[in-house]
């Protein structure tokens, strides 16, 4: 019986200002798979939308 399993990528955006990582969900997914099988996901990223950052005036903050 397939069972449902969750794919998720994070990227990380370095340091915070109290010094903890910071990490961003961008793309996930959900994979049926039966016991003992494996399989393939592949995410398309685009660099402009998942790897640029802003505060919260909308500025770029890279």
């Amino acid at each position: 019986m397939a069972e449902k399993h969750p794919v998720l990528m994070f990227i990380r955006h370095g340091m915070s200002r109290n010094g903890s990582c910071v990490k961003q969900l961008v793309e996930f997914e959900s994979v049926s798979l039966n016991a003992g099988e494996r399989g393939k996901i592949e995410f398309v990223l685009n660099p402009c939308e998942h790897f640029s950052t802003t505060n919260g005036e909308g500025c770029n903050g890279n």
